[in-house]
């Protein structure tokens, strides 16, 4: 089966199932069969937003799980190495943050992943400026290389 040149996985749809305490956390089956489903493609690309000079609280979730899938289903979590992985941030402000990106890194490094690089991004007045759109492209072009 030849996966799709591209899929989008929202980590938001980890975050679903209740705990006692009323909080949220990710429903391990559902995420187990995504990286499953994930483990067909080579490059992993992660887009971000910046809080507080780091990912999301849902990006964090993300790789909390996908370290835990590495110890409770080895085979699994031993499928990502040698894949690649790329990071998009995104912010109001032009300034990239070295300790967002750190973090991604150390996973790729963890995981046995190829950190391919990152590109931060920023919107102006609610539009994505022509040198965003134009970073973007190049980044996108050389990741397909």
């Amino acid at each position: 089966m030849t996966a799709p040149a591209m899929t989008m996985i929202c980590c938001s749809e980890f975050l679903t199932m209740t705990v006692g305490s009323g909080s949220k956390a990710p429903s391990l089956a559902i995420f187990l069969e995504t990286t499953r489903m994930a483990n067909e493609y080579d490059m992993f690309v992660f887009a971000t937003p910046v809080y507080w000079y780091s990912m999301s609280g849902k990006m964090k979730a993300f790789f909390d799980r996908l370290s835990d899938c590495v110890r409770i289903e080895k085979e699994t979590g031993r499928k990502l190495r040698g894949k690649s992985m790329a990071v998009l941030s995104n912010s109001k402000d032009q300034i990239s943050y070295p300790s967002l990106f750190k973090a991604f890194e150390l996973s790729a490094d963890y995981l046995g992943m190829t950190y391919c690089g990152q590109l931060h991004t920023w919107t102006s007045g609610g539009e994505i400026p022509k040198e965003v759109q134009k970073s973007i492209h190049a980044f996108a072009q050389n990741l397909s290389h």
